[in-house]
């Protein structure tokens, strides 16, 4: 069992209580795509919140920038969709501008972090850059971040 309340996650403030399973079935449904099993766990124990100090997250060479800091994780809160950081909404802003099958998980005020859930990608992380988005199909605007949820954070 991941503890979420370790490694980056530690000074997240949750925003509301965990998401019910029925509520991330029925999501998943909506979306076509089963969520990634660890941020499943995540969104039904802390289900998002806001840091109480920026999280750095390191970006490859040669990307947009050489890192960015994360301010928020989304929630999947079906009491309050339009909070701006709600998963549906926010998926439902960004559907035709980010990659086909990923889902954004948070935000550096800016930019999306995403986690992909399309089987031969699913459970990667990358960073949707805002200012390519008119310059690159959406397949090619992410920045790869991390290879899985855990290691993005740092959880044990």
């Amino acid at each position: 069992m991941i503890n979420f309340r370790s490694g980056g996650l530690g000074t997240i403030r949750p925003r509301t209580s965990g998401a019910d399973d029925s509520e991330l079935r029925k999501f998943e449904g909506e979306f076509g795509y089963r969520i990634p099993n660890t941020y499943r766990h995540f969104l039904a124990t802390v289900n998002g919140g806001t840091f109480t100090d920026p999280f750095p997250i390191s970006l490859p060479a040669g990307s947009f920038s050489d890192a960015t800091s994360l301010f928020t994780l989304y929630s999947l809160d079906s009491k309050n969709p339009r909070s701006g950081a709600d998963v549906r909404e926010v998926l439902r802003l960004h559907a035709t501008r980010i990659p086909t099958g990923s889902l954004p998980i948070g935000d550096d005020g800016d930019n999306l972090l995403l986690i992909h859930c399309i089987p031969n990608r699913a459970g990667h992380i990358s960073l949707w850059v805002r200012e390519d988005e008119w310059d690159k199909a959406p397949e090619e605007n992410s920045v790869p971040v991390a290879d899985s949820f855990e290691s993005c954070f740092g959880l044990s």
